[in-house]
This record gives structure tokens, C-alpha cells and sequence, in this order.
């Protein structure tokens, strides 16, 4: 999902998961490019912590989005390790925590959401999210009658 800042591009991705079999599951959004590089796979991933208890355990954006759909904002800024990881990730469907040997398997729909680098437009369209029907676990919704409604 591409657009300028202040475009939408959350709304609309929170309304093709309500709309969606993974309605009743989590909505979970992270600003990868607010995020420090050394915290990125952190909050991504989590980490199983350093086994004398000195650092805890953290649950990740994708355990925590298990289920349901992760909206990774700014994603294009991702360093090119993180970017890696996350699509072995995205072809997987599991992954080690940082400092974990635990394989963890993750159901989980992503949706990347870029800013518009040339401020043109909103790049996926009301009419792309409405006619944007597919198979599986994805369920049309009337994105002519649900759009409108939200404050874009």
C-alpha cells in the first residue's frame, strides 16, 4: 500500500483486514522506519533473551500479529539484512527469535505500507482495494461503501 503521509494507507489496511477471515485476529502495526536499525529484528522477532536472566523474553511483532495482519509501515527503509530475514520470514512462515534455537511458526498476513516517494497520489486506489478479491483467507469487502466512512 503507497501513498503520501496522511493518505491512508493505515485505514486501508485495517479495512481489508476487518473485512477479512482475520477480522477476529490482532491488527498490529510497526513504523519500521521510527525504529533504531539495532531494534529493528528485535521488535520484529523478538528474542528468547540471554538464558542467564539477565534480558527477558520479548514477543515480536509477528507472534503478536499471529493469526491476524502486520501492517509494516515505512518498510522500504528496512535495512537490507532485516529485509532478507523478512522474506525468508514471509516464504517461511516461522523463524528463530534472536538468541532462540525454538523455531516459531507464525500465521500471519503482512501488509508493507511505503510512503509515496514523488507525493503524487494514493497509489492503491479505492477501486484496486475493492476489486482486489482473491483466494483463501482473503474475502472481498465493498471498499466503495467502507472508505468513505473513514476519515482519509
Amino acid at each position: 500500500i503507497t501513498g503520501p503521509s496522511g493518505s491512508g494507507k493505515e485505514t486501508v489496511a485495517r479495512l481489508i483486514h476487518q473485512g477479512s477471515k482475520r477480522a477476529e485476529g490482532p491488527f498490529v502495526v510497526i513504523n519500521c522506519s521510527a525504529l533504531p536499525t539495532e531494534r529493528l529484528e528485535l521488535e520484529l522477532f523478538g528474542t528468547d533473551g540471554d538464558g542467564g536472566g539477565d534480558t527477558l523474553r520479548v514477543t515480536g511483532a509477528f507472534e503478536m500479529a499471529h493469526g491476524g495482519t502486520l501492517l509494516l509501515k515505512e518498510v522500504s527503509d528496512l535495512p537490507l539484512p532485516v529485509q532478507r530475514r523478512l522474506a525468508r520470514v514471509l516464504q517461511e512462515q516461522s523463524f528463530l527469535r534472536d538468541g532462540g534455537n525454538t523455531k516459531v511458526e507464525v500465521d500471519v498476513r503482512v501488509a508493507p505500507g511505503d510512503p509515496v516517494r514523488d507525493g503524487d497520489a494514493l497509489l492503491l486506489t479505492v477501486d484496486q482495494v475493492g476489486a482486489a478479491c482473491h483466494t483463501g483467507d482473503r474475502t472481498c469487502f465493498d471498499a466503495h461503501a467502507a472508505l468513505p466512512q473513514a476519515s482519509l
